[in-house]
């Protein structure tokens, strides 16, 4: 996986010779990010990837995105989760609104409506939980395209 984002000097020198121009830009990792990778198993997978997060970058905001998530490239999710969370700081996530007779196959979150903000506050997170438990229909960003 790390290899599909890692630069190719060799394929892009090729790809400019040929003035293949629209070729060199279909990279998703902008060129001025550091790409960090790893695999977690188990239900602990987040919290590891913060960790390893907070390792490599210390207090500076960094997005653990998993691979099991697929957003269209034309989505601005990303770009909208950190303008976010240079506001008031700290973590943010995204969320999805699902069927509630599905919402026991994602995280689950129970909110607050924040005044006069475009985001709401995460107060609580449940990983999979029954129908009649979840706090609200939001999944954690799952989405799929």
């Amino acid at each position: 996986m790390e290899d599909h984002f890692d630069r190719a000097p060799d394929l892009e020198q090729t790809l400019e010779a040929k003035g293949v121009h629209s070729a060199l830009g279909a990279s998703s990792t902008p060129r001025n990010s550091d790409l960090f990778t790893m695999s977690a198993g188990g239900a602990q997978r987040l919290g590891a990837c913060n960790v390893c997060g907070l390792q490599q970058v210390g207090d500076q905001p960094f997005a653990a995105l998993l691979g099991d998530g697929l957003f269209d490239e034309r989505d601005e999710l990303l770009t909208t989760l950190m303008d976010v969370q240079a506001k008031p700081g700290g973590s943010v996530v995204a969320v999805f609104g699902f069927e509630p007779t599905r919402m026991s196959a994602y995280g689950c979150a129970g909110i607050s409506a924040i005044h006069g903000e475009g985001f709401v506050r995460v107060n609580s997170l449940v990983e999979k939980p029954r129908v009649e438990d979840a706090p609200s229909n939001l999944a954690v960003a799952e989405k799929s395209s």
